[in-house]
């Protein structure tokens, strides 16, 4: 076989030979396998039609034509009603033409009837010019397959067989039988040979195929053109800090330019000693040939250090704000992408626009993620390792004269590659810390400037109810307690407000849904309770804030502790006394409700009393038999592993031992901070003194 015909079964070979057809070729043009050109694409969109009635009609009134039935036939056949064609040509009422046997040949083989069909009677009907002999009929016929001659004992032709057209003859009555000589591709007077099929496709359907192979390698061409010269370039020409509109990958759009910075130092509160670390560098911007006459030199690259929310970025705002230059902002993140070589492009990219402003301060947020260290064992990737050397070269590549200040922060210092922090690059660090007492006061005053608050707000009572609290903290603090007024429908922001805005975020939000059994109140409350006791009467404890058997988060009670003042250290003394606080839950319900009866409430406290433990006895060095050494718990053999647990394990049971003899001693003011949380359901530090010692606890209506 040779060609293709899209959706035509083609005649096997062992069929052709048995029929013993020779020297005939039957071609079979193939129609375009893709609707590219405007032809093709109208043929399609016409066999989407309904059947088109004129053509029957046609045919119907025309029985003679073989036109208008070819015609009628192809319609039929782009509608695929290969049982319609097979009914109308084996009616013998029309008259068909070579075009029509190819229809009906194609809707033989769609009916998958090829194999029932007689080539030899087909051909002796429609073609008996080109037909073999009745002679060499049966003699071929009797070899082979030992079948009975197709003709009478005349010598006349035999009927069709069943599935076999009628041919019609005038004689019959019906359609003109067709030309003699259908195809010029029907040889005469050749032996008895089976008939070679070959399918070859129009000149069109290969003119639509190269130009449809031409089209798609012309848009892989220019797609890889594209993106080359997108890497190269970057887009185009850019204005400084803008992408370009043309660039896919926004290469250039790592970083945005802001050109009139407006905070100040007087914005920046609670961190002091850094806005006096940064001074110098604001003096530089400012006048730069007062250090450069003497010889003087600032560091390329400042490293802010410090907890999230603590003012990194606006303290580095600040700086452009008080020297008057622009500010270039990005993130470390913004420079890995999944392309390989767009992180060097975007490196480049800014400092070539940090360049053409001249002086300006570059402030990489997070750089952390750009610049973790390539030791092994540190999670790396190629990419981000080519994006920090060219950073690197670009630090190196600066003049130290040039007025461009590069400013980094992170959370995590020692997470940098140590290439990066060395002195010429980063190597000035500074520390921005927790904000203290008198840092949270200014913060919150300079938020509550914005706020209309009520009389009886004290910005130093909120600043001692929040240690730990960084600027971020307070700014959120602050918002919440002016949502929760507004809700309430107040003229002003009360101090009540903000006592419930900060044990939402200490404690989490109320949960009123799902309400406790009062067995599971009681239980929670003589919980409650012991933390809170063993609070009240340790020494080093840090003071008690508030015991509540209210649902919050996704605990049932809490009892929250806070320092009534800043601490740089902790002593032994304190954490044993922080460890029996935390034992006081379990050691209260065991008093009470027996070993076989306490609850799974203490989960959250183990966890945090293990921890703290384990700390002192690998990193703080509090353990007698360890001793004061540092232990790294990935690097020790199993038998130090275990001897580490025992050390945890004995000092765990002296805390519960320690807060179940306290208890046990106080075991009626425990009742009474039970039955007053039962009551009540929350009592603050001070409410828990008075009903310790026997006093009632009024509360204003």
């Amino acid at each position: 076989m040779l060609g293709r015909f899209k959706g035509l079964q083609t005649l096997p070979n062992h069929s052709l030979h048995r029929y013993g057809i020779q020297g005939t070729t039957l071609v079979f043009q193939s129609q375009p396998s893709l609707p590219f050109n405007s032809r093709n694409i109208t043929q399609w969109l016409k066999s989407l039609k309904p059947a088109n009635g004129s053509l029957k009609e046609r045919a119907n009134a025309r029985p003679f034509d073989p036109i208008a039935q070819s015609d009628y036939l192809n319609h039929l056949s782009s509608r695929r009603q290969w049982e319609e064609i097979k009914t109308r040509f084996q009616s013998g009422t029309y008259a068909m033409d070579p075009t029509s046997h190819t229809v009906y040949i194609k809707a033989l083989a769609q009916l998958k009837e090829l194999d029932s069909f007689k080539m030899p009677e087909f051909v002796q009907a429609y073609y008996p010019a080109h037909a073999p002999s009745t002679k060499q009929q049966q003699t071929n016929t009797t070899a082979q397959s030992g079948e009975s001659t197709a003709t009478d004992q005349n010598g006349a032709a035999a009927p069709p067989p069943d599935g076999a057209p009628v041919p019609p003859s005038s004689s019959s009555g019906g359609a003109p039988v067709p030309p003699s000589s259908p195809s010029p591709n029907f040889a005469h007077g050749q032996p008895y040979a089976p008939i070679p099929v070959q399918l070859v496709e129009s000149p069109g359907t290969l003119r639509s195929k190269i130009l449809w192979r031409l089209f798609i390698v012309g848009v892989a061409v220019a797609g890889l053109t594209y993106l080359y010269t997108t890497l190269k370039d970057g887009g185009g020409e850019n204005k400084i800090g803008k992408g370009s509109v043309l660039s896919p990958f926004n290469i250039s759009n790592a970083h945005s330019q802001v050109t009139n910075v407006t905070e100040k130092f007087d914005d920046v509160k609670g961190c002091d000693e850094a806005k006096a670390e940064l001074i110098e560098v604001v003096e530089y911007l400012k006048n730069p040939t007062k250090f450069t006459r003497l010889g003087a030199r600032l560091p390329k690259g400042v490293l802010l250090v410090g907890e999230p929310g603590t003012g990194k970025t606006l303290l580095a705002r600040a700086i452009a704000g008080e020297a008057g230059v622009p500010f270039l902002y990005c993130a470390g993140s913004s420079f890995d992408e999944m392309y390989i070589g767009v992180g060097p492009k975007r490196i480049r990219n800014l400092f070539e626009d940090a360049k053409k402003l001249g002086q300006c301060i570059i402030f990489i947020d997070e750089i952390d993620a750009l610049g973790t260290s390539r030791k092994r064992g540190m999670s790396s990737s190629y990419s981000r390792e080519n994006t920090l050397n060219q950073l690197l070269t670009e630090l190196d590549g600066f003049k130290q004269t040039s007025g461009i200040i590069i400013i980094g922060a992170t959370n995590f210092p020692e997470a940098l590659d140590q290439a990066l922090v060395r002195p010429g690059r980063f190597d000035k660090q500074i520390v921005i810390p927790v904000p203290d007492l008198k840092g949270r006061k200014e913060i919150i005053d300079s938020y509550l400037k914005k706020t209309t608050i009520s009389p009886d707000v004290d910005s130093r009572t909120i600043a001692k109810g929040t240690p730990g609290f960084t600027g971020a903290d307070l700014s959120n603090l602050i918002n919440i307690a002016a949502i929760k007024a507004v809700v309430g429908n107040k003229l002003a922001v009360d101090m009540r407000d903000f006592e419930e805005a900060k044990d939402d975020v200490i404690m989490g939000i109320k949960r009123k849904s799902g309400d406790m059994s009062v067995t599971a109140r009681r239980m929670t409350a003589y919980h409650e309770g012991g933390h809170a006791l063993v609070a009240l009467h340790t020494e080093g404890a840090v003071p008690v804030h508030k015991a509540t058997i209210i649902k919050r988060g996704n605990a049932l009670g809490m009892t929250v502790q806070l320092p009534d003042k800043d601490t740089e250290s902790v002593s032994r003394k304190d954490m044993k006394a922080t460890l029996a606080c935390i034992m006081g839950g379990r050691a209260a319900e065991e008093i009470v409700y027996g070993h076989d009866e306490v609850s799974s409430g203490a989960s959250s406290d183990f966890k945090k009393a293990t921890q703290l433990a384990h700390n002192m006895v690998t990193k703080w060095g509090m353990s007698d038999k360890i001793g004061m050494m540092y232990i790294d718990i990935d690097k020790i053999s199993d038998e130090e592993k275990k001897t580490v647990d025992a050390e945890v394990k004995i000092i765990l049971q002296e805390a519960y031992e320690n807060a179940r003899s306290l208890l046990t001693t106080h075991r009626t003011e425990l009742d009474r901070i039970a039955e007053a949380l039962v009551e009540m359901e929350t009592l603050s530090g001070e409410e828990l003194k008075k009903v310790a010692k026997g006093e009632r606890v009024k509360r204003p209506f």
